[in-house]
């Protein structure tokens, strides 16, 4: 926070995935898809500057090559598996719910 607005930086150059983006209740939210998968790192900084980890969502509903092991689809949230039904609402009421506009997002530098 400076002068009463967030101010982030973020940068994934290497494989263009992966994001940050502020919520309108205060939190952020880090996204990386990847995969056929896509994870939600929702989180605050504490008045220390201290990453907070409040929720974390992780959705699977395509593999990555035929002969993948890993189990397809996957709904976990906070590393509890979970219906599909209730991963969509719970990322609606955390994430989608919450979106800010990007009218109000403003590009410093670059």
């Amino acid at each position: 926070m400076k002068n009463n607005k967030i101010v982030c930086w973020s940068s994934d150059s290497v494989e263009m995935n992966c994001f940050d983006y502020p919520l309108n209740n205060g939190l952020m939210v880090n996204e990386y898809d990847y995969g056929g998968a896509v994870s939600y790192l929702i989180y605050n900084f504490t008045k220390e500057g201290k990453q907070q980890i409040n929720s974390e969502l992780f959705i699977r509903e395509s593999l990555d090559f035929e002969d993948d092991t890993r189990k397809c689809p996957e709904y976990t949230i906070d590393g509890e598996e979970v219906e599909k039904d209730i991963f969509e609402q719970e990322r609606k009421e955390k994430i989608l719910d919450h979106v800010l506009k990007r009218s109000l997002w403003n590009v410093i530098g670059g």
